[in-house]
This record gives structure tokens, C-alpha cells and sequence, in this order.
């Protein structure tokens, strides 16, 4: 069995909560109804749960796409259904309109060159091909504090003026919504308790439970659930998704 370092930015079966399991099953499962019969790519596929999802929903062939051998090492030991290519995001070993669907989550924010990397989708992508892509809504994000390993995150405006550069019939969506100025003050109540160590004390006064973790090692084929957990994004000040997911064509 191949040793997987944690560094909380990938998933591993055993060591994240079932409430993050969970968010990318749902957005693997909201790709699947696309899939039957096409030719799909998974960027920054991790260790290959939802590249192997997407196989199982009948795509013809799935290439899970990633830079770290260690994930990939993992991913052909576990699921041999699929096929898995060392690679950097932004220069793809693929050949021009070799692809029907382009899969890419959680991926965008990592990179130095975003524009670099959506020009490569296209590159790949077959006329009219799917191009499929979620991020974090820096807005909600933001309130956690930084993430030393995104080097960019991006508003609704932002993330579609961008794709729109490469991109035609964009159609966004928002998934895990909160209740913005409750959001934002559970944020502030708990920024300032880790300032004067006394989180740690609150939380056991509370008796709060340790989250449950997800020992699975495949995704489950729950569209109905993605539907409900991921839909169509509306401008609000009240509600605001935590993460955006676009949808494209490739006009080309």
C-alpha cells in the first residue's frame, strides 16, 4: 500500500471528515450525467476516487491528470480502470481535441498562470467539448485566513470574467451556501478566541463531538444529492456558496 503525506489540500480515505468527503463526492457526482460515452479528463485528479467515479458513470475512457507521483502511485494501485499521467496543470501531455470533457476541481486557485491553464484546456478540448470547473468563492473563503497553498483566489466576477476569456455558454453554479452575516460573525467570535487561546476551552465547555472521518475508498453514484448540495448561483448579499462551479463550452 502506497503512503500518502497529509497536507489537507488532498483528499486520503481515513484522515478527512465525512462533511468534506462528502463536498467532492457531490461535485464528481454532478459531472456524471455528462460522462456516458465521452473521452474525460481529470485535472489534479489527487489519488483517482472521482477519476474512477466518472469511469463508473460510463465514460468511455478517464486520464487522471496530477503532479504528485505519490497520489498517482495510489491511484493505479486502486483503481486500474483508469488511466493516470504525471503532469503539471499547465502544460498537458495531451494531444489538440483528444477530449470530449475536461474535469477540474479545486485546481485553478494552486497556479501560477490560470490563463495558462484554461488556454491548455481549450488546447485539448474537442470542438464543443465540456469544460467543467470549481474554485473557492473568496468572499466566504477568505474569513478562514490564508491558504499557503492557493497562490490566487477568485470572486463570482472574477472566476467567470476569466473562464468567459477562452470559454462560450457559461453557466455558474454555487455549492455549500451560507448565511453571510452569520457566517461572517461565527468567523469574527472565533478569530478572536484563538487570539486569547481560549477556542480550545470553548469548544470542550461545549462538550462538541470530534467530526465523524470518511474511511471510504470510492465515491458512491448519488446524483440526486449533488443536485440538491450544487445549484444554479444568484447574486445575493444574504447567501453566498463557499465554492463556485462553472460549466463551458469550447467553441473551437
Amino acid at each position: 500500500m502506497v503512503n500518502l503525506d497529509f497536507t489537507n489540500e488532498r483528499l486520503i480515505p481515513g484522515m478527512h471528515e465525512v462533511s468534506l468527503f462528502k463536498e467532492h463526492e457531490d461535485r464528481y457526482n454532478f459531472v456524471t450525467p455528462f460522462v456516458k460515452g465521452k473521452s474525460v479528463v481529470d485535472i489534479a485528479c489527487g489519488i483517482g476516487m472521482g477519476t474512477q467515479l466518472l469511469r463508473d458513470a460510463g465514460a468511455t475512457q478517464v486520464i487522471g491528470v496530477d503532479k504528485d507521483a505519490s497520489a498517482l502511485d495510489y491511484a493505479r494501485e486502486e483503481y486500474q480502470d483508469c488511466i493516470f499521467v504525471k503532469s503539471d496543470a499547465q502544460h498537458l501531455p495531451l494531444d489538440n481535441s483528444s477530449a470530449d470533457i475536461i474535469v477540474s476541481f479545486e485546481t485553478i486557485e494552486h497556479l501560477e498562470d490560470p490563463a495558462r491553464f484554461l488556454k491548455e484546456c481549450k488546447r485539448v478540448l474537442k470542438s464543443g467539448g465540456l469544460f467543467i470547473c470549481s474554485t473557492p468563492n473568496r468572499s466566504v473563503n477568505s474569513w478562514w485566513g490564508s491558504n499557503p497553498y492557493h497562490l490566487r483566489e477568485f470572486l463570482p466576477e472574477e472566476f467567470l470574467q476569466l473562464a468567459g476569456s477562452f470559454f462560450v455558454d457559461l453557466e455558474v453554479y454555487g455549492q455549500r451556501r451560507v448565511l453571510y452575516p452569520a457566517f461572517v460573525g461565527r468567523r469574527v467570535i472565533s478569530g478572536l478566541l484563538e487570539k486569547v487561546h481560549l477556542k480550545t476551552s470553548v469548544a470542550r465547555l461545549m462538550a462538541r463531538k470530534p467530526p465523524a472521518i470518511s474511511l471510504d475508498k470510492r465515491y458512491t453514484l448519488d446524483r440526486r444529492r449533488a443536485s440538491n448540495e450544487i445549484q444554479p448561483y444568484t447574486k445575493s448579499w444574504l447567501v453566498k456558496p463557499s465554492y463556485l462551479l462553472v460549466t463551458a463550452r469550447n467553441a473551437e
